[in-house]
């Protein structure tokens, strides 16, 4: 599965298609026993004009 923030949007943020964040949590439901070999996040570094800002969720 492939996310984009343009294409899908950014939860919580109608009309976001950037967000600025310092980590990423990435979770996936499953049934059985799944083993990951690699996950790709793609950024620039720094703080990019437009990104919407995101509260920290507990």
């Amino acid at each position: 599965m492939r996310w984009s923030g343009s294409a899908d949007g950014v939860p919580g943020k109608a009309g976001a298609d950037k967000v600025y964040a310092r980590y990423v949590k990435v979770e996936f439901p499953v049934n059985v026993w799944v083993f990951l070999d690699e996950i790709e996040v793609l950024g620039i570094d720094g703080k990019e004009s437009g990104a919407a800002v995101l509260p920290p969720t507990p």
